[in-house]
């Protein structure tokens, strides 16, 4: 999921359920698990506040330049 996000920053959830690695249960445990220790980050779409978006934390990015 990690590798995807720095390819692709802003991904959600459902987004990531095409991937028919893990049900969607799975992932939006890993999901929070992940925001939890700082991997990730969510936030809100500008456009759609329903929907929420997903960024690698600028740390772990290897292609955002420190």
């Amino acid at each position: 999921m990690l590798e995807a996000l720095w390819y692709r920053e802003g991904f959600t959830a459902a987004e990531f359920e095409r991937f028919p690695v893990l049900d969607k249960a799975t992932l939006s445990g890993v999901l929070d698990r992940l925001a939890e220790a700082g991997w990730i980050r969510k936030a809100p779409d500008p456009d759609d506040g329903r929907v929420v978006r997903l960024y690698t934390a600028e740390y772990d990015n290897p292609f955002i330049p420190l």
